[in-house]
């Protein structure tokens, strides 16, 4: 458990434990990629490196409840593919509703897909496989993706070695907390690694039921609201994680979708004056980002034709 000015970053002290967690304290709010670092670090270092192959680090986010068999199924699926480096499982909606005849909070779950990884589309755009759609079973295989979903991440140990780059670093400081998890598999992908949405395998987001207004008033709302201004900045900036991973020789035949993409960013930017003074400041980290890349690229093992056949239409 990493707390940083008293809260947790990373993990969270379990009420029943077998073991009693190791806290590791910060005075000052160093952000949730340095924590996750910090938290890698010490447990790698407990760890002979010739034994990194079969151990594996499990990062869950606080918001995520797992299934009783959830690792179980992960371990078994890692048992089964020795290439397999990181894994995720298949996460469901659940709603937290409060229970006035038991006087507690309550999980409902539902039929609803919140995410079964993440595919990276010809345009630069993320898109989650499944979101949204009720669960008719068409997730529940091993499936390969582009990248897994932050909730709950499986890695095995010796992935860590290769993606540090002779660093403590493996989860870039520059980017928010939904994209350092893209940026770490953009780079294992680029490695060769196998990264897999196990669907057998669930965890429940914990949500809370709202109800939609369709009025021409709240949707002027929902789109200059502090939530989606938040998710078009976090778009915005991951720039610069596109800066830093991608390939000239995969977006020369991707700049049809690039381009139509980047015009609607354009529009955007028009629409809303904050998310044009994002623009403007994501150009200090592409700085950053041109020295790591210049740092990793020397050491990728897959080819430019290889990667890009992972991109989606």
């Amino acid at each position: 458990v990493v707390e940083e000015a008293g809260h947790a970053v990373v993990g969270e002290r379990p009420e029943k434990a077998k073991a009693e967690p190791v806290v590791l304290r910060n005075a000052s709010y160093l952000g949730p990629a340095k924590a996750h670092n910090q938290a890698i670090a010490f447990t790698l270092s407990r760890w002979e490196p010739e034994t990194y192959h079969e151990r594996f680090v499990l990062i869950l986010d606080m918001g995520v409840c797992l299934e009783d068999r959830t690792v179980e199924m992960l371990l078994r699926a890692f048992s089964h593919d020795p290439l397999l480096m990181a894994a995720c499982p298949k996460t469901m909606i659940a709603i937290r509703a409060w229970s006035t005849q038991d006087e507690e909070w309550k999980r409902e779950p539902t039929n609803t897909v919140d995410q079964a990884g993440w595919m990276f589309t010809r345009g630069r755009h993320w898109a989650a496989r499944g979101q949204g759609l009720p669960d008719t079973g068409a997730w529940d295989g091993n499936q390969d993706v582009f990248s897994v979903g932050g909730g709950c991440i499986m890695i095995r140990a010796s992935a860590f070695s290769s993606l540090s780059g002779g660093t403590d670093e493996w989860l870039d400081a520059d980017l928010r907390d939904g994209q350092i998890w893209r940026d770490f598999c953009w780079r294992a992908q680029w490695m060769g690694y196998r990264i897999q949405c196990i669907g057998s395998a669930r965890t429940w987001r914990l949500t809370v039921r709202q109800e939609k207004n369709r009025s021409l008033v709240s949707r002027i709302r929902n789109w200059y609201g502090t939530d989606r201004r938040r998710i078009r900045l976090r778009d915005e900036e991951q720039n610069a994680m596109v800066w830093k991973n991608d390939a000239y020789f995969i977006r020369l035949p991707h700049l049809p979708w690039i381009w139509s993409h980047g015009l609607k960013r354009m529009v955007m930017a028009l629409c809303d004056p904050h998310l044009f003074l994002s623009l403007l400041c994501a150009w200090k980290k592409r700085i950053r980002a041109w020295k790591k890349r210049r740092a990793f690229f020397p050491q990728r093992k897959r080819s430019a034709a290889e990667v890009r056949s992972l991109f989606l239409k």
